[in-house]
């Protein structure tokens, strides 16, 4: 249902804020909850890779001090036990090692080797598993929630925004923070394992290193939260660009019917040109940030080489442990590596996730009231009762002002008017897509903001003027009115439709596949399935936005027949608008800038010669005119 007043836009300008880090991680860790024991197996997986890696080093250290005393002539000796070579590796023992040595330490090797690979295997599958689950979950919330949201909410949302958020943005997000966590938890645990077996190797060393590592913690500091605020910049025009692909493309045939594509091309240039800019804004300050990380390992190599080799000529350090300190020295940097990289990409994954909980942070202005019950054993009683309604943002231009009538049970009401005089925005609020600004609606003598929203809803039927149905078959299509009915039922309301004819003439029958918005079936047909399914669902109330305003004649007879059957029994209002058909309904009700000037039978409001008996008048010219 489009509104002439409708802006399409960004939800930013909402006055949102952004959330901090550990606003997004506090909304983010719940979904982490049953995913506790893989969490926990990580870990276990963490701690095995690193043993290894830091075991590997320490055995490489007993290697390179065979070779030193082989060199120096001092190889010859007892072969050590396991123990003891265990005890050296761990700096627990003066002990100097030989050529009797070196197959036990390359068998240990092996093994570390083989124990980095099965653990490091499951490290990054098993939290693999954990960012599916989660952001199949956070997808599922995102999509129940929007679900639930009103119609201002999508009134000033683009649809490609929407998709953006619950695509592209999760997957980032829970991503970057899926494999940080686990990423983040190795570093921390290599980081003190490096420093601790560094220190006990040489003390000024592992200053220097620790001093050259600070450079990386000012990179995070300084750089890294701006690229944030770029990459989510980055973020929001690429959802704009998608919100308007698919609301132009959507509309393609006007574009082309005006021939406007130049137009519309100018305007995409200059939302992609400003994307690119953003791009381009983030691509240099990334580049930089990347750089410079990059930059401050060399200068840990020099700082090392330049210190270690004085301390190997004064003969405070030997050749062995400085080849194992600088081998460890990557050690101890990667963490500060890692955590400038895991900064960036935290920065890239914080702009989508701070999207994403944007939406959650967001409530629906029509909800169940507290004590609200089901509307069940409907007769359908319909009220209006000074009812006047405003949009969001533009409280003083009313839509609607002081609306009162009744339409009883099993009764039918038409709403004449203008294009913009109300009649969508009557029937909105009938629905409770929205609620009034002043006064209220009444079903059964109770205001239906009593009731709960689903009761509400499950009694109310619409047929749209524009048919819309979904890609899949006719038959999902018409179960979309009541999802547990059987195949018979399905049938039996295509029958009532006037549609099983053409239906059962298909080579798949009700299972024929029908590609998105019914493209494969014409006008009458898809009007047809529609009100097969407001049949199927059998609602006591019942909305028509006239259907048979852009048929031929043949299926325009189709149609009104069948919606004169569905119209039976049940309290109907129709939005008219061609008043030729509305002649039998047993009353009228007219708009005009949001006021009802008249209300009556057809022949009470010709008689009055006022409003409607203008419109008539009106009509009934264009139509002989265009004879």
């Amino acid at each position: 249902m489009m509104h002439g007043h409708r802006m399409m836009g960004s939800t930013r300008g909402r006055g949102l804020k952004q959330h901090t880090l550990w606003q997004i991680l506090g909304k983010l860790l719940p979904y982490f909850k049953d995913e506790t024991k893989r969490f926990v197996l990580t870990l276990v997986m963490v701690a095995f890779k690193v043993s290894a890696d830091v075991s590997l080093l320490l055995l490489s250290r007993g290697v390179l001090n065979v070779v030193e005393n082989f060199m120096t002539g001092g190889a010859r000796g007892p072969k050590a036990t396991v123990g003891e070579l265990i005890a050296f590796a761990l700096f627990r023992s003066d002990r100097e090692l030989n050529v009797a040595d070196l197959p036990a330490l390359i068998v240990m090797m092996a093994v570390a080797i083989a124990v980095h690979f099965v653990a490091g295997y499951f490290r990054g599958y098993i939290p693999g598993i954990m960012i599916s689950n989660v952001a199949f979950a956070i997808r599922r919330a995102l999509y129940g929630h929007l679900q639930c949201m009103d119609l201002y909410f999508f009134d000033r949302t683009r649809s490609g925004e929407i998709s953006s958020r619950l695509t592209n943005d999760i997957n980032q997000g829970v991503s970057v923070f899926g494999m940080t966590i686990t990423v983040f938890i190795f570093q921390i645990i290599l980081f003190f394992a490096s420093f601790y077996f560094m220190l006990r190797v040489s003390l000024p060393l592992t200053g220097a290193a620790i001093a050259v590592g600070l450079l990386f913690v000012i990179n995070m500091r300084f750089f890294v939260p701006r690229l944030r605020q770029r990459s989510r910049t980055v973020q929001e025009k690429l959802g704009q660009i998608s919100g308007e692909v698919a609301e132009k493309f959507s509309g393609i045939k006007v574009m082309q019917s005006f021939t406007n594509e130049q137009w519309e091309m100018a305007i995409f240039t200059d939302r992609i040109s400003e994307h690119r800019q953003s791009l381009i804004d983030m691509a240099r300050l990334s580049s930089f940030t990347s750089i410079f990380g990059q930059t401050i390992p060399f200068m840990g190599t020099l700082a090392i080489l330049g210190i270690g080799a004085y301390q190997v000529i004064n003969g405070e350090l030997t050749i062995a442990n400085l080849t194992f300190f600088y081998m460890m020295r990557d050690r101890l940097f990667m963490p500060f590596q890692m955590f400038a990289h895991l900064s960036q990409q935290m920065a890239l994954g914080l702009g989508g996730l701070d999207r994403v909980f944007e939406f959650f942070s967001l409530r629906s202005k029509v909800t169940d009231r507290p004590g609200a019950a089901p509307l069940s054993e409907v007769k359908g009683d319909v009220e209006f009762r000074n009812v006047s309604f405003a949009y969001e943002g533009d409280r003083r231009q009313h839509v609607l002002s002081n609306i009162s009538f009744t339409a009883p049970q099993g009764t039918s009401v038409a709403l004449v008017g203008a294009s913009g005089a109300g009649k969508t925005t009557m029937v909105d609020l009938l629905s409770r897509f929205y609620d009034p600004t002043e006064g209220c609606i009444l079903i059964d003598h109770k205001d239906i903001r009593g009731y709960t929203l689903q009761s509400l809803r499950d009694n109310i039927g619409v047929v749209m003027q524009e048919a819309i149905l979904f890609s899949g078959s006719i038959k999902e299509n018409v179960l979309y009115g009541n999802p547990s009915s059987s195949d018979r039922d399905v049938e039996e309301s295509l029958k009532m439709a006037n549609a099983w004819d053409f239906v059962s003439d298909m080579p798949d029958g009700m299972k024929t596949v029908i590609g998105e918005r019914g493209v494969s079936l014409s006008g009458g047909q898809r009007q047809r399935v529609a009100i097969a399914r407001a049949f199927l669902k059998n609602p006591r109330i019942l909305v028509l936005d006239e259907a048979t305003s852009a048929l031929d004649s043949v299926s325009e007879l189709f149609v009104q027949e069948a919606i004169e059957r569905l119209m039976k029994n049940r309290t109907t209002f129709v939005i008219a608008h061609r008043l030729s058909t509305i002649a039998n309904v047993n009353q009228i009700v007219v708009l005009k800038d949001g006021a009802m000037v008249e209300q009556g039978t057809h022949e009470d409001l010709l008689a009055k010669k006022g409003a409607y008996a203008e419109f008539y008048s009106q009509q009934f010219d264009s139509l002989a005119r265009r004879r």
